[in-house]
């Protein structure tokens, strides 16, 4: 099981956000500023979107899908506000799928 870890707090400084970053859309879920929200990766897409986050900056954007997703085809859409975070603490298991154990929400992004 690899592990990944970043014990380093979230910046402070917002002139070191990227310009772009992830958005893992979720039907039930909203990421608060400093909180914490653990989550396991199971879906080939999002498992790709975990890897490249982790060997990157590990900022990731959380946002609320809207309701009716459901009966959405194509790519859910989700609210327009999200919040954001960084990646502190992940293991992979051994069917590539992922623990993220420590995941700190930062602020909110529209």
């Amino acid at each position: 099981m690899a592990e990944f870890s970043d014990d380093e707090l979230v910046y402070e400084d917002h002139s070191q956000l990227p310009d772009i970053m992830p958005i893992f859309p979720l039907p039930n879920v909203v990421l608060f500023p400093n909180q914490p929200l653990p989550l396991y990766i199971f879906e080939d897409r999002y498992k790709q979107m975990m890897r490249d986050c982790l060997e990157g900056d590990r900022y990731l954007s959380v946002a609320l899908l809207k309701k009716g997703w459901e009966q959405q085809s194509g790519a859910p859409r989700p609210h327009t506000i999200a919040g954001f975070g960084r990646v502190v603490r992940a293991t992979r298991q051994p069917n590539d799928c992922m623990d993220i154990l420590s995941f700190r929400g930062w602020a909110g992004l529209k």
